[in-house]
């Protein structure tokens, strides 16, 4: 249970009544409108997020170049990704924490500034460590850009638009891992590694700029004593540590996938470096940006139906991507390998959206940034820090093709999770609601 404690910023009164986060009963008239400044922050947090996509998958299609480069293994080239999750994950909390205390745009700020600095680094890394801690550095600034990013669009956009929202936003993690994949493969094919992680960290210390514009709005009004938020109050919820278990699963499987798909289609496939870049960029933001439309909509439209539409769309998604997903695994001819690219990336894409809007509808307001902090600190810890340099280590004994097999088990596990955790979201609101109607 939560309390609705929000301020409506078109000065209606406050509401403060008891009853579960995120049921439709939330999503009256002083939560429904979202005026033109509400669009334009959300385009500017999307442009930022594309960018912040940029940056972190710049190095996938570059894997092969460094390898060589820096006489470096598969185990070694995973660990370049893990340094990053890992510091990402660790330092998500406490920066989601300040962001909930202190004003979100300024977090927001100091955090692309440090992620474009740590991305230039790169470029003057002479061994693996140098790279490895260049790439961890990343990680500590774009940490800090989620939980401030999310928080502000769920206090934004309330209510059955929360999901449209939060899809549109992550348009900028599809459009920006895309782009990151063409330009770090055509660029490093051109001009070598290092310049590729110039061309992708400098623009950001111009962006950085642009996110002090964002207004600051009015915080919610502060709960009673009795209804304050607590850190202990994320893991009383039980959905909520659901959707935690799901987003963990799959995002070890993601993780996983894109970390090594570049240097799978190198290797299976023949492609040169900025064609397996252009195969994962323009392939994946076309079919990604047609796959988070699709989960975003059909979350929002579910939603009238029952309340756990979010995760349950999300899980679906997985679901139905998995036999795609072995195609391109075990598939030799080329077309029909680049259809299960394709339809991998859309049904997988499906979660974007849906995920975060369904960890906030868990939440009060107040809590927002933090538990998005939490989630990003768990699924990634557990998630995608881990699935690179274990993928890597399988390979190294089986190869590459086999050790593509443990991302996908991980993917039907998250499905089935985030599917459970959908519906047993909707049979406890639609149970909430029946018996407040019953007292009424």
């Amino acid at each position: 249970m939560g309390v609705v404690s929000n301020i409506d910023f078109a000065g209606r009164t406050p509401l403060s009544v008891p009853m579960p986060t995120g049921t439709p009963a939330a999503t009256g008239p002083a939560f429904t409108a979202h005026g033109r400044a509400s669009w334009a922050i959300l385009a500017v947090l999307t442009i930022v997020n594309l960018l912040n996509y940029v940056d972190r998958q710049i190095i996938l299609p570059l894997i092969p170049s460094i390898q060589k480069s820096l006489r470096i293994s598969d185990w070694q080239a995973g660990l370049l990704v893990t340094a990053f999750m890992v510091v990402h994950s660790v330092a998500s909390v406490p920066l989601a924490v300040l962001a909930d205390r202190w004003a979100r745009k300024y977090v927001i700020a100091i955090g692309v500034t440090l992620w474009s600095v740590a991305t230039s680094l790169g470029a003057v890394a002479s061994g693996f460590l140098q790279l490895f801690f260049a790439r961890a550095a990343v990680g500590i600034g774009e940490a800090a850009y989620a939980p401030a990013a999310s928080a502000i669009l769920a206090e934004e956009f309330p209510g059955r638009g929360r999901a449209t929202a939060m899809g549109v936003f992550q348009l900028g993690m599809l459009i920006g891992g895309g782009v990151g994949f063409v330009v770090g493969g055509a660029i490093g094919a051109r001009f070598g590694w290092r310049a590729a992680f110039l061309v992708a960290g400098l623009p950001g210390l111009a962006i950085a700029l642009t996110t002090l514009l964002i207004p600051r709005r009015p915080r919610p009004v502060p709960a009673a004593p009795e209804h304050r938020p607590s850190w202990s109050e994320l893991w009383r919820s039980p959905n909520f540590l659901l959707i935690v278990l799901g987003g963990t699963l799959v995002t070890f499987a993601i993780g996983g996938i894109l970390a090594w798909a570049p240097t799978f289609i190198q290797r299976y496939h023949g492609f040169s470096p900025a064609g397996a870049g252009a195969v994962m960029g323009i392939g994946g933001v076309v079919a990604g940006l047609c796959g988070v439309a699709t989960g975003a909509v059909l979350a929002d439209l579910l939603s009238k139906r029952t309340t756990g539409s979010r995760p349950i769309i999300a899980g679906v998604g997985f679901l139905l991507g998995v036999p795609f997903n072995l195609g391109v695994v075990f598939l030799d001819a080329r077309l029909p390998f680049l259809v299960c690219v394709l339809l991998t990336i859309y049904f997988f894409a499906f979660y974007t959206g849906p995920i975060l809007a369904a960890v906030v509808d868990e939440i009060r307001p107040e809590l927002h940034a933090t538990a998005v902090g939490a989630y990003l600190l768990i699924i990634h810890l557990g998630g995608d820090a881990l699935s690179p340099p274990l993928i890597g280590a399988v390979s190294d004994l089986v190869g590459l093709r086999h050790a593509l097999l443990v991302p996908i088990c991980a993917a039907i596990a998250g499905g089935v999770v985030l599917v459970v955790t959908g519906a047993r979201r909707g049979r406890l609101v639609t149970g909430a609601s029946s018996v407040l109607e019953r007292r009424t």
